[in-house]
C-alpha cells in the first residue's frame, strides 16, 4: 500500500474552493458532495495510483504528474515509490498549467 503525503497548496486549494460553493454560490449540500468526493479521491488514488492517467500536457507529464477528474476539478498528484504526493486540487478551468508548472 502507498503513503499519502499532502502538499500545503493542496489543504488551501480544497478550503477555498469548499468556502467558494459553499458562501458565495450559497450552496452547503454542494460543497458537502464536493468535500466527500476529494476524500474518495484520496483513497482511490492510494489504492492504484497508476490507475489515473499521467497529467494532459507534455512538461506536466514529464515531471511525474498524474491527475484524477472529480467534478469540475482535476487533482494532481506524483507517485514516488512507495509514497503518493497530492499536489494541487484546482478548477479545471483554471489556468492549472502554469500553476502547477511553476511550483517546482
Amino acid at each position: 500500500m502507498y503513503e499519502i503525503k499532502f502538499s500545503n497548496y493542496l489543504y488551501e486549494d480544497v478550503k477555498s474552493s469548499v468556502n467558494y460553493i459553499k458562501y458565495i454560490l450559497q450552496n452547503p449540500a454542494a460543497a458537502r458532495r464536493l468535500k466527500n468526493e476529494v476524500k474518495k479521491a484520496y483513497k482511490k488514488v492510494k489504492e492504484n495510483p497508476y490507475a489515473y492517467p499521467a497529467a494532459p500536457v507534455e512538461c506536466l507529464a514529464q515531471k511525474g504528474y498524474r491527475f484524477i477528474k472529480i467534478k469540475n476539478y482535476l487533482l494532481f498528484f506524483k507517485v514516488r515509490e512507495k509514497q503518493i504526493y497530492i499536489e494541487r486540487f484546482l478548477y479545471g478551468p483554471r489556468d492549472w498549467i502554469n500553476i502547477i508548472g511553476n511550483m517546482n
